[in-house]
């Protein structure tokens, strides 16, 4: 509708900056954003990110394909790419873009990933596009799944195919960010499953989310594909949670949370 209508529109509804309201230019397209806010969301204080774990290189760390802790481990994802890392100003519009009222944030954050994914690998990277999967219920509470916006922007972005309903959350399953790393594998466990009439067999697929904080989402998702007969998963996401603000999570919920103990004893 904005490509037939655009100039009309733009002339009905100013466009503003989706994460502070400043003005924008009539030929802003897509990526509604002021310049400052730009360079606010894409700042980055590394060198780099780990392409097998997704997170920052130190500046004073030569960056190179994996970081020395990955050197000599597998992972189900072939590759992990993050626009920044969830802090600052990116983690407050992350936060905000999961909002119903907030989709054209969550739109214009799609441009940016979709843009950084061009610049990082090479094209087409993948075959088929995946949002990881919302259950029902949580749905019909928070009335939207940031993921699938963003599935959905990058997918057009990127000109590859995006299927919604790829990965389907099959059972309702505890708030990941209030468990420890053991109870989120736990909590993840067969909650999800290959969407009904669909065969990804000998496909490249990128999966999408908005925030990494140990990967536990992500991995089981890309468990269930792979036994579908993917070909290979790389994940694009908004933030990537650092070792800190994981350490920070971790202590906010060690001594509330019902899996304490057994992950003491693992």
């Amino acid at each position: 509708m904005h490509r037939r209508f655009g100039a009309l529109l733009d002339l009905l509804f100013p466009p503003v900056c989706t994460v502070c309201d400043a003005p924008l230019a009539a030929e802003s397209g897509q990526l509604q954003l002021c310049p400052p806010c730009r360079l606010q969301l894409i700042n980055r204080k590394s060198n780099g990110f780990c392409r097998r774990c997704g997170l920052p290189y130190s500046n004073s760390q030569p960056m190179g394909l994996k970081c020395p802790s990955c050197l000599r481990e597998t992972d189900l994802l072939d590759r992990i790419i993050p626009l920044g890392t969830y802090e600052g100003e990116l983690r407050r519009a992350v936060i905000r873009a999961k909002r119903i009222s907030e989709r054209p944030l969550a739109a214009t954050m799609a441009v940016l990933l979709a843009d950084h994914l061009v610049q990082t690998v090479p094209a087409p990277c993948a075959d088929v596009v995946i949002p990881i999967p919302k259950f029902w219920m949580k749905r019909l509470m928070h009335g939207a799944n940031s993921s699938e916006v963003l599935a959905d922007v990058v997918g057009r972005r990127l000109k590859i195919p995006v299927v919604p309903t790829g990965l389907v959350a099959c059972r309702k399953t505890k708030k990941q960010s209030l468990l420890p790393v053991a109870g989120r594998r736990m909590n993840l466990k067969g909650a999800m499953r290959v969407g009904s009439g669909y065969d990804f067999r000998g496909e490249r697929v990128l999966v999408v989310d908005d925030i990494m904080t140990t990967g536990s989402t992500a991995r089981e998702a890309a468990r269930v594909l792979y036994e579908s007969g993917v070909r290979s998963v790389i994940l694009a996401v908004l933030a990537r949670a650092t070792a800190e603000r994981r350490m920070k999570m971790k202590k906010q919920i060690s001594e509330v949370s019902p899996w304490r103990d057994r992950e003491d004893k693992a």
